[in-house]
């Protein structure tokens, strides 16, 4: 239900839409009747012999933006749901359309087809777009993500540590947990305590604590402080949803001790 409601006001459009011709106006109306029936594959070809019809520049613009809609929504083929939103960029000068269509191509960049590169792109452009968006926050912190997968660490942490300085960003919170995996990555395993403790101590999600937990005695125990990670690791026994992984880590700490004490 949720997301036929994105599909609506686009719907609505099309159908007040002015310039249209008896032809033009019935093919719309079939193509939402596809849509309403959640018949979308045949939803989709109407909607491209729309497209075929050469229909004014708006409504042009706005079926396309349709189409990325259910080629990302409904069928997964998120390269023809990129051509599409493309499309919107290339065909509507009406900033509302620009932005939704290249926040759709961010998050598809980023969210399905890993491509972190492009994504980061698109999401600089929405961060810098002035006045500023209201998801500017979130597209900061997709920024600092993408700079993270791209293994570009430096960047990363300068964008999470800019967010964390913002008590008001909502993102504050998860920022301290990606410094914390930057610094893992980068081997300072003492830095990456440093905010992991910091982050146990303000999430109150137990599966996120559970994580960061097993993480932080991952820290430990690359420090050498065995029964630190030990302990760490026993706490969440019976939490941890991978229980061999963590048997098998406290197996290896186990003998680990025994083998100094000799």
């Amino acid at each position: 239900m949720k997301l036929m409601m994105r599909l609506l006001p686009l719907i609505l459009f099309l159908l007040i839409s002015c310039d249209f011709s008896s032809r033009l106006q019935k093919e719309i109306i079939i193509a939402q009747n596809f849509v309403n029936d959640q018949n979308y594959v045949e939803a989709i070809k109407k909607y491209e012999e729309i497209i075929r019809l050469k229909p004014s520049p708006v409504v042009k613009t706005k079926v396309h933006y349709q189409l990325g809609e259910l080629y990302s929504l409904y069928l997964g083929n998120y390269h023809q749901a990129l051509y599409n939103f493309n499309m919107v960029l290339e065909t509507s000068p009406i900033p509302k359309w620009q932005v939704n269509a290249q926040e759709r191509i961010a998050d598809i960049q980023f969210s399905f087809l890993e491509k972190h590169q492009d994504a980061l792109d698109s999401y600089q452009k929405l961060y810098a777009y002035q006045p500023a968006l209201k998801e500017k926050d979130f597209f900061g912190y997709r920024i600092g993500r993408s700079y993270y997968y791209l293994e570009q660490f430096e960047e990363a942490k300068k964008w999470f540590e800019k967010i964390i300085k913002d008590e008001k960003n909502d993102f504050a919170l998860a920022s301290l947990n990606d410094l914390g995996l930057c610094y893992f990555q980068e081997k300072n395993w003492e830095k990456a305590v440093h905010f992991w403790r910091q982050y146990i101590k303000r999430e109150v999600k137990r599966e996120k604590v559970i994580q960061a937990r097993f993480m932080l005695a991952n820290d430990y125990e690359m420090l050498e402080k065995l029964k630190i990670a030990y302990d760490i690791y026993y706490s969440i026994l019976g939490e941890y949803p991978n229980t061999k992984v963590l048997k098998e880590r406290l197996r290896s700490i186990y003998q680990r001790r025994i083998a100094r004490k000799r």
